[in-house]
């Protein structure tokens, strides 16, 4: 096997790795700006309880975007791991695929969204909307 080759292969995987997690950061950034715009309409608003409502559902949805992006990251990382044990006598086959043997321990993407990390920074999301929806109510 020429180590050209595997470098190569790695780097390609890195690349999808790095994609990856700027993916997740772009959505929390998405997703405190989002938030803040609703907030603030919703300060001026008649329907401000409605607006809201309706604000749950990005937030919950970018969680779950984040967590599958965390997911896919994962897979890459497992596969990059694996790419790294080919030895000189192996030919390397540029696969990138993210289904396979090196993705069995990898966690589910509900899995991920319940992690402690992706649980702090949207529950904060939640909780600030929470909170802002019962100061209308009361």
């Amino acid at each position: 096997m020429n180590m050209d080759a595997k470098i190569e292969y790695l780097k390609m995987i890195q690349a999808v790795i790095s994609r990856m997690s700027h993916y997740g950061f772009l959505l929390k950034g998405w997703g405190v700006t989002l938030l803040a715009a609703i907030l603030a309409l919703a300060t001026n608003s008649t329907k401000a309880e409605l607006l809201l409502l309706v604000a749950l559902l990005p937030v919950i949805v970018f969680w779950l975007l984040d967590a599958f992006f965390l997911n896919t990251e994962h897979k890459y990382r497992a596969l990059y791991e694996q790419a790294a044990k080919i030895s000189a006598e192996e030919n390397v086959n540029f696969s990138l695929a993210s289904k396979g043997e090196h993705t069995n321990g990898v966690k589910s993407v509900l899995r991920l969204a319940m992690s402690q990390t992706l649980i702090a920074f949207w529950g904060a999301l939640l909780c600030v909307l929470l909170v802002a929806y019962w100061v209308v109510v009361c």
